[in-house]
């Protein structure tokens, strides 16, 4: 299924991948971008000044030897309406008809990346996922990240709730 493969990756790097500000003098931002491993892989992330994928590798239980941390973005399928920042629903959203206002969850999965040429067990590579909500900070997880979405089903903007940042989509 290679070209379903190439069809869906070109529809969700058009639609999330490209670079994320912050407007209000946090200094946030957010790089995404679509490559050949699953979701979307956070290519940079700075919270606030800080370089969040440099301390998360700085953890011994995520860097592990290498020191680097690997993020990437998966969908839930919650949505909820922007302006009623009502609780999430699950739905199946057809994020080519119009999403004015629709809000979608994406969860951050993070192992450490081996070094040279270290190799990680299915057990290892699958056991980050064990850790979706496992860090939180002010009663909201760090692996969540809250794309709206404009009337064209491309993201406008990008919220990470823990770190109470809102970065707006520059390309």
């Amino acid at each position: 299924m290679p070209v379903i493969d190439q069809v869906a990756r070109e529809q969700v790097s058009s639609q999330f991948a490209g670079q994320y500000v912050s407007q209000d003098g946090t200094n946030s931002s957010l790089t995404l971008i679509v490559d050949q491993g699953p979701g979307v892989r956070v290519d940079q992330f700075v919270a606030r000044g800080a370089p969040f994928l440099d301390v998360l590798g700085g953890l011994p239980i995520v860097g592990g030897a290498s020191g680097r941390a690997s993020l990437r973005l998966y969908p839930t399928s919650l949505t909820s309406s922007a302006s009623s920042r009502s609780p999430w629903s699950t739905m199946m959203t057809n994020l080519t008809s119009d999403t004015t206002g629709v809000r979608t969850s994406f969860r951050a999965v993070v192992w450490a990346e081996p070094s040279g040429n270290q190799t990680q067990s299915p057990l290892t590579r699958c056991g980050a996922w064990g850790a979706v909500d496992g860090l939180v900070y002010g009663s909201q997880s760090l692996d969540e990240f809250i794309f709206e979405l404009g009337s064209d089903g491309n993201a406008k903007h990008v919220e990470a709730p823990a770190w109470r940042v809102i970065m707006n989509k520059q390309s």
